[in-house]
């Protein structure tokens, strides 16, 4: 059952190096969690241990969507408009009156 995504992916790491690794993850429920791994080899006691840190990016993958979603809007807006607008952010340096 190949979906494009190695269910066991295969992490390879250099001493002291590094690394970082985007996959899936299955939880007890069956469901498909995106997990991001990020890793360190560590030396402890006369042998290297690799230290992993797994964060759930359920959460992070929908809220890149809906910023991209949102981003488009405002291009379509923004390109379909006949004149030109802008936007002034330095309101601290603005003089009342003009």
């Amino acid at each position: 059952m190949s979906r494009g995504w190695s269910r066991k992916p295969t992490l390879q790491y250099r001493e002291k190096a590094r690394f970082s690794v985007e996959t899936i993850w299955h939880r007890k429920d069956g469901a498909l969690v995106p997990v991001a791994l990020s890793g360190t080899p560590l030396q402890m006691n006369g042998s290297t241990v690799l230290h992993l840190v797994a964060r759930d990016m359920t959460e992070h993958n929908r809220l890149e969507r809906e910023r991209r979603y949102s981003e488009a809007r405002l291009n379509l807006v923004a390109t379909s408009l006949p004149v030109v607008f802008y936007t002034r952010t330095d309101r601290a340096s603005a003089s009342p009156g003009g």
